[in-house]
């Protein structure tokens, strides 16, 4: 019962979709009967439409022959630009001028009648035999002392309407007519029949509209529990099940393609805070040592006092340049996006670069090879400056008496490799050199963020970076697509 009640109110929830797919069933199924009433109530007005056209026929027509226009012009003119049939009758009876253009049609009407296997041409010629001479008919004669008669006649079998006006002119009646077929006047004389079926194909469509709203709406249902099922405590990011082979199977296997980003994701940030946490341990134990030291001695050379503010001052530092750097990585990992973004001379830039890195003594016996050529880079030159400074720092610490560096273009990719004659890249290594707080130079020689911030900056730029092994040392490979 509890499943059943569950279903029900399913059905009833606002924008459900088992409702939805309901109506849309169902409305197709009584959408015969629905056209069939609409079109005879658009078929009830098609008199006073073609009445209202032909007594503008009749009186314009009249008001020319008054003024002395010829009855062939006038007959042809108004018939023309009406699409309707126009005979001048004189006082005598005889048949002044006639005008027929009630067959043609516009584009529309043609479509209309091709739809409903009708002729394109309304012809008058079969309706007019079974009538008596125009001039003997009620309308004209009656049009003679009443000045205007207007109406129309269904013909037998009550599928084409023929109106008509008839106006008193000082030449003669003039007689306009125009035909309407009603294509849809068969289908509503059998309106009883029609509902009885779509009464039975109603009941059919209800419950083919149910079958499929659970058919849609129970994978999804399910998906949502999984996924529901994940967010309560304790996180979960296992893979939904949900064995198909349809839009539905699909669809959970982009929801276990997210849920491995969360997980890759969750682990990247448990190992971020655990070296995080193994990194301040060093300064902070460097720093609590120091005021120990103070608290506990009672005297105090100034050897003393020099060597404990010399491990205050390289231990805050230390602290000082870990939680910047720390600050920049995360700016660069959510893809510096408050950064303004210049065209950047990268040739001027590196060799700028160069120039200070081999100014510090410690680099003195390095030997740096320039081969830079001309090319232009879109990004922030604050960010992209900060990520050649720490490969190029990298290369000039390891490198044993050389240091080349090359500035190329490659297809529509800026390239820079930064190489050295240093020691080479450990296997083991290669693949985590980028990683946060990796190093290879021992714990109290830098922070291990550096060549991380260089792939969050290169890769926030649309770039990427490689370290691969050379026959001689590393090498550092950096592309940025460019702005030509």
């Amino acid at each position: 019962m509890s499943g059943l009640r569950g279903r029900a109110s399913s059905m009833v929830r606002r924008r459900s979709l088992r409702l939805r797919a309901v109506l849309v069933v169902l409305m197709v199924a009584a959408l015969p009967v629905l056209a069939v009433w609409a079109t005879d109530l658009a078929d009830a007005t098609v008199g006073q439409r073609i009445g209202l056209t032909l007594s503008g026929v009749s009186h314009r027509a009249s008001d020319a022959l008054n003024e002395g226009e010829t009855p062939d012009e006038v007959a042809e003119l108004e018939a023309r630009s009406t699409r309707t049939r126009v005979t001048i009758i004189g006082h005598d009876g005889a048949i002044l001028a006639s005008a027929d253009h009630s067959g043609e049609t516009t584009w529309t009407g043609r479509i209309v009648h091709t739809a409903f296997q009708e002729q394109a041409r309304l012809d008058l010629d079969e309706f007019e035999e079974q009538r008596p001479p125009m001039a003997q008919r009620s309308e004209v004669t009656r049009a003679r002392t009443q000045v205007h008669v207007s109406g129309c006649i269904e013909n037998a079998d009550q599928r084409v309407l023929v109106c008509h006006s008839a106006r008193q002119s000082a030449q003669g009646v003039v007689y306009a007519q125009k035909a309407s077929r009603l294509p849809i006047r068969a289908l509503y004389d059998a309106r009883f029949q029609l509902l009885k079926v779509s009464l039975l194909v109603a009941l059919a469509a209800l419950m083919a509209g149910a079958w499929l709203g659970g058919r849609i709406v129970r994978p999804l249902e399910d998906l949502r529990r999984q996924v529901l099922a994940r967010v309560d405590r304790p996180l979960s990011a296992e893979d939904v099940e949900l064995p198909r082979e349809d839009e539905f199977g699909e669809l959970a296997g982009a929801f276990n393609q997210l849920l491995a980003e969360v997980r890759s994701t969750s682990e990247q940030n448990e190992a971020f805070v655990a070296d995080l946490a193994h990194e301040m341990k060093n300064p902070v134990a460097a720093i609590r040592a120091a005021s120990e030291s103070l608290a506990g001695s009672a005297t105090l050379t100034e050897s003393r006092v020099a060597r404990i503010a010399r491990i205050l001052d390289d231990s805050s530092r230390r602290l000082d340049a870990l939680v910047t750097q720390l600050l920049e990585l995360a700016r660069a990992e959510a893809g510096l996006r408050a950064e303004e973004r210049l065209s950047i001379d990268l040739r001027a830039l590196v060799a700028g670069l160069l120039d200070t890195v081999q100014s510090d003594e410690r680099h003195a016996h390095i030997a740096v090879h320039q081969e830079l050529i001309d090319s232009t880079l879109f990004g922030g030159p604050s960010s992209i400056e900060t990520a050649l400074r720490n490969v190029l720092e990298n290369a000039l610490s390891f490198a044993d008496s050389q240091v080349t560096v090359r500035l190329t273009r490659q297809s529509a990719d800026v390239v820079l490799e930064v190489e050295d004659d240093g020691p080479g890249l450990p296997e083991e290594s290669i693949d985590h050199v980028f990683d946060r707080f990796y190093t290879s130079r021992g714990a109290t020689v830098g922070t291990g963020l550096g060549l991380a911030l260089t792939r969050a900056i290169v890769e926030a730029h649309e770039g990427s970076v490689h370290a691969e092994n050379t026959s001689r040392g590393a090498r550092f490979v950096l592309r940025f697509p460019t702005q030509d």
